[in-house]
């Protein structure tokens, strides 16, 4: 998938986030295939959230809302829990669990780069 946030400092401890995200699921897109239906597997869609600020660490949490869906799998809410660290030169490693209500989805590993990191 791809994913970009835009997060603003609030406190010391506090950053509130936004994004948008493009998820391309291979697991759907084989329960489509099985189903025999010619759906799209991948969605979008905004998130809302708020940051957790550790130190080197930052532990998310964000809501969001599937602006396209083609599928009846999932409800349009969803929600995202990340944790990542953040490295040398910008970049910070993570993992993301995105849910739907109780039911977990998948997990994600990330590499992200930061475009406005202060040194």
């Amino acid at each position: 998938g791809l994913n970009t946030t835009y997060s603003r400092q609030v406190s010391n401890l506090n950053a509130l986030s936004l994004g948008v995200e493009l998820i391309y699921d291979n697991a759907t897109k084989e329960r489509l295939s099985r189903l025999n239906e010619s759906k799209n597997s991948s969605r979008s869609g905004l998130l809302i959230g708020h940051e957790f600020l550790l130190g080197k660490f930052i532990f998310s949490q964000q809501l969001g809302y599937y602006l396209y869906i083609d599928t009846k799998f999932f409800n349009h809410i969803y929600q995202r829990w990340g944790i990542s660290y953040t490295a040398k030169n910008n970049f910070a490693l993570g993992v993301n669990l995105l849910a739907h209500a109780q039911v977990a989805n998948f997990l994600d590993f990330r590499i992200t780069y930061n475009l406005f990191h202060k040194k």
